[in-house]
């Protein structure tokens, strides 16, 4: 017998029985069909009527169908469908293709629909039955339920497509660390394909530093715990670190025991950096009302106790200066030369104290503070400095006007110390959306690698890193532009309803202090 014929053996169904009658018509031995342990059934050569079914068969199907009945032809089913969910008529089931060539079917897959609407998924196993001669006389078809199944592949299917399609990277190990599954987003974030990946021990990612974290984390799960929101760090093929928060969950058997272990990881180095430079931000923030509070400090300290020293002396002076007549001529000289030097240092005194925390930011505004120190700027260095900003500029919040004074102050500063300019400006203008400060001058202008250091984030000097953390507190930007002759520093910040009228409302509240309480005649300010 050749091959082919030993599989024509194996797979059609041989009896020795002479008719087709006494092959299907099972009589008194019909019982036997309810031991097999599936749905099974046979239909007669050539019209495809049903000969004899089981109960399991009754059950897939939801109905009974008529034995040797036309209407019944090839299968019992109320409605079949292919796998893929097209329609199949009965005259073209595998059953009546089978009695057709006298192919064998084995495992394939057919849904049928039972007259209540409900749907079954079976595997199905068809014969042909030959008779001595070889002749087709019937087919029998062996088919179970395999629903759960096709349920449980869609499902495991379905979940393979979310892990696969995961933004976070999903890694599966056994409990002695191999790799058991790797995702596309574990390729992207470790740099290793799947292939390089599984197989090999999960401290392929694990920092000498940190293979420790490991044990600590299989002891966890042993005891049934699941590690959320663990953060460490893990290294990718190329070398680089990677900060990263685990989620990781013991994966079990149906039996409950852990076999496995299911890890997701998500990139946080980017989280990690922005707070990082969120942190640096606040030390800055808190730096700088540090040192605006020492300068209060400093002002208050040179205004209340040495400049009322500097009083008492005064009028010790001034008692001197009426009893002139009494002194020597040397003496006379001495007292009078006492009085003007007593006057010049109150006079710096006063200066001193205003430049520390000039009182009228607070009490008169932004406007009156900044032409008061152009002004006393332009006098002292000798420089002509000028300020443009329209009289009904308006108020804004403490923290805007304290920024740019500040700002003025470094500014004007700087190009009495390196710009040998012999002018300056200060020019404010505003819009709805947000307010811009100009300060400029004519000198040699600033060099190209500080522009070019400052541009790129890299320090620049104390000055002008100052004058940029403090913009940067309040949302605004900073620039400088220099074209090697002159230079200018731009101060953006942003404007909205609200923190105008916060601004404003400082405004009145302070006109409305000043009202209430009365004059200090020693404060320049108020005179």
């Amino acid at each position: 017998m050749n091959p082919s014929d030993q599989d024509h053996a194996k797979s059609d169904v041989t009896t020795p029985l002479s008719t087709s009658s006494d092959l299907l018509n099972l009589g008194s031995q019909s019982r036997l069909i309810e031991l097999f342990p599936m749905a099974a059934y046979a239909v007669r050569a050539p019209d495809g009527v049903i000969a004899w079914f089981n109960s399991r068969a009754v059950e897939l199907w939801g109905r009974v169908p008529a034995l040797d009945d036309r209407d019944d032809r090839f299968c019992g089913a109320y409605r079949l469908y292919r796998a893929d969910g097209t329609s199949m008529a009965h005259c073209a089931t595998p059953v009546a293709l089978a009695l057709e060539t006298g192919a064998s079917v084995h495992e394939q897959e057919v849904v049928i629909e039972k007259p209540d609407g409900s749907r079954v998924t079976v595997s199905v196993h068809i014969d042909p039955i030959r008779d001595e001669h070889g002749a087709i006389v019937g087919v029998v078809n062996f088919f179970h339920d395999i629903s759960e199944q096709k349920e449980a592949e869609r499902a495991t299917g379905l979940l393979a497509a979310i892990v696969d399609s995961s933004d976070d990277a999903i890694v599966s190990k056994s409990l002695d660390g191999i790799i058991m599954s790797w995702n596309r987003s574990a390729e992207r974030l470790f740099g290793y394909t799947a292939e390089e990946a599984v197989g090999q021990h999960i401290k392929l990612i694990v920092p000498r530093d940190r293979q420790h974290e490991e044990a600590t984390i299989l002891e966890r799960l042993g005891r049934g715990e699941r590690v959320e929101h663990f953060e460490t760090v893990r290294v990718r093929k190329d070398g680089r670190t990677l900060d990263i928060s685990l989620t990781i969950s013991p994966v079990k058997n149906a039996a409950g025991r852990v076999i496995g272990v299911s890890k997701v990881a998500r990139n946080i180095t980017e989280r990690k950096r922005t707070e990082k430079a969120l942190k640096e931000s606040e030390l800055a923030a808190s730096l700088l009302r540090l040192q605006e509070d020492d300068r209060r400090r400093i002002a208050r300290e040179l205004h209340d106790g040495v400049g009322q020293l500097i009083a008492s002396i005064s009028m010790n002076a001034s008692r001197l200066e009426r009893e002139r007549s009494k002194l020597s001529p040397e003496a006379a000289r001495s007292a009078e030369e006492n009085s003007c030097l007593i006057q010049q240092i109150t006079e710096d005194i006063r200066t001193m104290s205003y430049l520390f925390h000039p009182p009228l930011l607070d009490e008169m505004g932004l406007h009156s503070a900044l032409k008061w120190y152009v002004e006393g700027f332009a006098e002292r260095s000798k420089i002509a400095a000028s300020l443009e900003l329209s009289a009904d500029f308006g108020r804004l919040p403490k923290d805007h006007e304290l920024c740019l004074f500040r700002i003025v102050q470094e500014c004007l500063t700087n190009i009495h110390r390196h710009s040998e300019s012999s002018t300056a400006l200060v020019r404010l203008w505003r819009t709805p959306e947000e307010l811009r400060m100009e300060v400029s001058d004519e000198g040699r202008g600033i060099h190209p690698e500080i522009q070019s250091k400052f541009a790129s984030g890299e320090s620049a000097g104390v000055g002008l890193r100052g004058m940029q953390e403090r913009v940067k507190q309040i949302g605004g930007t900073l620039g400088i532009h220099s074209n090697g002759k002159g230079a200018s520093v731009l101060v953006t910040l942003p404007l909205t309803e609200e923190t105008a009228s916060s601004g404003e409302g400082e405004a009145t509240t302070l006109q409305n202090e000043l009202a209430q309480s009365p004059q200090d005649s020693s404060n320049p300010a108020l005179r």
